[in-house]
């Protein structure tokens, strides 16, 4: 805080200094003086500071390629002194920001960690997985295997977790060793979820995973991420922008609250590592 309450402070470069951490409130106390401040390359996390909207005489920001995350404020959008500096005066991207992001700007975009569980990250908002995929904490794509983690009991190791993959259902061998696999289809589009190990050590080809753009490919136009909008349940865990656990019931678009809902937050168990 003592480097910001110095009468003549103005500028700030410490760009690439391991700097790890919140930014600090106390840049408000620069609120007459500085004019521009860099601290991108480094690792400041957590969400941006209103401090921020209270620097009067900035005009440059850059904070790039952090570690920082949460919704952006809408006061980056709304203060005039900070609006016009988009995107060449002020810089955010390399961060991992929550969806959506609106208005899209300065080339930001938002990652599938602040997404509901079943959505993934599309550019700039939240898209959820296809009838019949899931994701779950540990995942960044949509998979026909509800958990992205399964325990096989091997007879001289024990239990292990391993990660999940989906094959489908007749390529396997017909031994009874196979039929144990959760399964979920019918027919040639039935699938089964074994260890990614065991598909390779059999030779088995994968269901594919979608990602993002995928996801946002099969839309049905004119829908885009950003329109896409529906009533239901969000569910958290992991994300930036909710309590893990956190229920949304109600209006949603790109993939976040919107409008009419109530969120309510509970307990969740630790997850295998």
């Amino acid at each position: 805080s003592s480097l910001f309450s110095l009468p003549l402070l103005q500028r700030i470069s410490l760009a690439r200094n391991a700097l790890s951490g919140p930014l600090p409130t106390s840049l408000a106390l620069a609120n007459k003086t500085l004019i521009s401040l860099d601290l991108s390359y480094n690792r400041l996390s957590g969400p941006l500071p209103s401090a921020i909207a209270r620097l009067e005489a900035l005009t440059f920001l850059d904070l790039s390629h952090n570690a920082l995350s949460a919704f952006l404020p809408d006061y980056l959008f709304t203060f005039p002194q900070l609006k016009v500096m988009f995107p060449d005066r002020l810089k955010l991207h390399g961060n991992a920001w929550a969806c959506p992001i609106k208005p899209r700007v300065g080339g930001l975009t938002c990652v599938t960690s602040s997404c509901p569980l079943d959505f993934v990250a599309h550019v700039t908002a939240c898209v959820p997985c296809p009838p019949g995929m899931f994701r779950d904490v540990r995942a960044s794509e949509c998979s026909r295997c509800p958990s992205s983690l399964i325990q096989e009991d091997h007879p001289t190791q024990g239990v292990s977790t391993l990660q999940a993959c989906a094959v489908w259902s007749h390529n396997l061998p017909r031994t009874e060793a196979h039929r144990s696999f959760a399964e979920s289809g019918t027919g040639d589009y039935a699938v089964k979820c074994m260890a990614c190990s065991k598909a390779r050590e059999l030779g088995l080809p994968l269901v594919p995973r979608l990602d993002g753009a995928a996801v946002a490919s099969s839309l049905i136009l004119p829908s885009t991420a950003d329109s896409l909008s529906g009533r239901g349940t969000l569910r958290y865990n992991g994300s930036s922008a909710f309590p893990d656990g956190a229920v949304f019931i109600g209006e949603w678009r790109g993939g976040a609250p919107h409008g009419e809902g109530a969120i309510t937050s509970r307990q969740v168990s630790p997850t295998p590592s």
